[in-house]
């Protein structure tokens, strides 16, 4: 399906005396102007934020699928264009997950064809980025900087338009909400609380248009803001990164979504830990004490806005240890049951179309051999859709995915590449933790963590294909010529945010 491309070998350059490594035409780095994968960023929140305008429902359907059918399409252009470099180790796995759904549409109980293709159709349109996004990242650590801006900076947008839905709700609220929404008028009550000046505000949408999805925005705004601490980037940059997490943090406490929260901590820590490992205490220290501060403040500023309600609400997260807080939640439940009721009941799984919005959209309820089931968390959605096969080709993937990006973040030579390995590590915390409350991987979350696993990945083959074994040793050239002047010593990193 896929042919690996050839190693990279390294040339002398006359003009300026140094060894640079070269890549065979079929993967050569292309110049680094807008592409396929700032468009794909673009997508990613303008497509739904496209929601946000009057009138925009009777468009749901598509508007929604294009954001996927986006994906697909970059994955067919590059097979088209022979733009597919050397895969991910996790390519075989996912290629299977998906053969095996394939064959889950003969299954007897499976909906109806239709939803059944829709089904294996997502699980492609999320997986797809794997195979295309190498390609486009080789050696161009730029890119991942301009993607990763895009993204900050169309959040960050979403981010700020939430804010003003609190304060002046008139004006920036959408005229319209999600069609389930409008189909039970009675929803729209679950997601109001009283603001600070005594009016019934809802959970804001940010760019969207359903109650609380600021909250998604918010959380990555908040985790780049932690990100740029660790980068090479100019203090202006970080200052506004600070800025802007402590916003996404605000909105995040108005959306009242406790999982997103416990999420941006959870990405801190780990990024501290790393950070730990790689020698640089003194960028952890910082991001230990900028967390303090921005918390504090971003929690004031929400209490001025939204009233006592989003200090009642989060403040639960305190009431016991985090694991009791969990077992009191519904998502417990509905993992505990993706075990022991559905994994005992469909082993194999219980067909294609039993579940969320693939059954909505091109699902029929006159199938009476196909019964709505219900799934909120990833763990029961990989059962119904494929059983215990599905289960461990998905989990497999990931652990291969996850446990690749920390060794380089730990163990390769290059400087620069463990500073984004430890970036790509935190960014992908989140989707791994959402799997005992969400269903990330049939969400945009979960595209945009193969997205980041298949950029980095392209950054990696680089750096591998210019650390040729024994070649630059001879030559006394840096295995990393990013950064020629640095020492290699992993723990000798001060004049790089450490």
């Amino acid at each position: 399906m896929v042919t690996p491309s050839g190693s990279a070998m390294p040339t002398f350059e006359p003009e300026s005396g140094q060894f640079t490594a070269t890549v065979p035409d079929s993967t050569k780095q292309q110049p680094s102007r807008w592409r396929l994968p700032e468009w794909f960023a673009v997508s990613q929140v303008a497509g739904p934020a496209l929601l946000y305008l009057p009138g925009s429902q009777v468009f749901r359907v598509p508007l929604r699928a294009g954001v996927f059918a986006f994906s697909l399409m970059g994955l067919v252009w590059c097979l088209r264009r022979s733009r597919i470099a050397k895969v991910h180790p996790s390519w075989i796995l996912l290629v299977s997950a998906a053969v095996y759904m394939a064959v889950m549409i003969l299954h007897p109980a499976t909906n109806t064809t239709m939803a059944g293709l829709a089904q294996v159709g997502m699980h492609f349109a999320v997986a797809a980025p794997l195979f295309w996004a190498p390609y486009y990242f080789l050696g161009d650590y730029k890119r991942l900087a301009r993607v990763l801006t895009i993204l900050w900076v169309l959040n960050g947008a979403s981010v700020l338009v939430g804010i003003l839905q609190i304060r002046d709700p008139g004006t920036w609220m959408p005229a319209e909400f999600a069609s389930v929404m409008q189909t039970y008028k009675q929803s729209i009550a679950m997601y109001q609380y009283r603001a600070g000046d005594g009016s019934m505000a809802i959970r804001p949408p940010g760019l969207g248009d359903y109650p609380g999805a600021a909250s998604g925005a918010g959380m990555f705004v908040a985790v780049m803001g932690l990100a740029y601490l660790g980068l090479p980037v100019s203090l202006p940059r970080k200052l506004l990164g600070s800025l802007m997490g402590m916003a996404g943090a605000v909105v995040i406490f108005l959306s009242h979504v406790r999982s997103s929260l416990v999420v941006v901590v959870g990405c801190a820590v780990i990024y501290s830990i790393i950070l730990l490992g790689q020698g640089r205490l003194r960028t952890a220290l910082t991001l230990a004490l900028l967390m303090a501060v921005c918390g504090f403040y971003s929690l004031l500023y929400a209490e001025s806005l939204g009233g006592q309600s989003p200090i009642d609400r989060f403040a639960t997260l305190l009431e016991d240890n985090p694991s009791k807080v969990y077992e009191k939640s519904a998502r417990l439940g509905m993992v505990i049951g993706a075990f022991d009721t559905y994994l005992v009941e469909h082993p194999l799984g219980a067909g294609l179309g039993r579940w969320g919005m693939m059954r909505t959209y091109f699902g029929s309820e006159n199938n009476l051999d196909s019964p709505m089931m219900w799934s909120e968390v990833q763990f029961a959605s990989w059962v119904l859709d494929g059983g215990i096969v599905l289960l461990s080709l998905y989990l497999i993937a990931l652990a291969v995915a996850v446990l690749r990006v920390v060794r380089l973040c730990l163990f390769h030579q290059s400087l620069k590449l463990r500073q984004w390995a430890a970036v790509i590590v935190m960014l992908s915390a989140g989707p791994i933790a959402f799997l005992f409350s969400y269903c990330p991987f049939y969400s945009q979350m979960g595209m945009q963590f193969w997205f980041l696993i298949g950029a980095f990945e392209g950054l990696a083959q680089s750096e591998q294909g210019r650390a040729v074994s024994g070649f630059e040793a001879e030559a006394d050239v840096p295995l990393s010529y990013e950064f020629p002047d640095v020492p290699r010593s992993p723990n000798d990193t001060a004049g790089f945010g450490g």
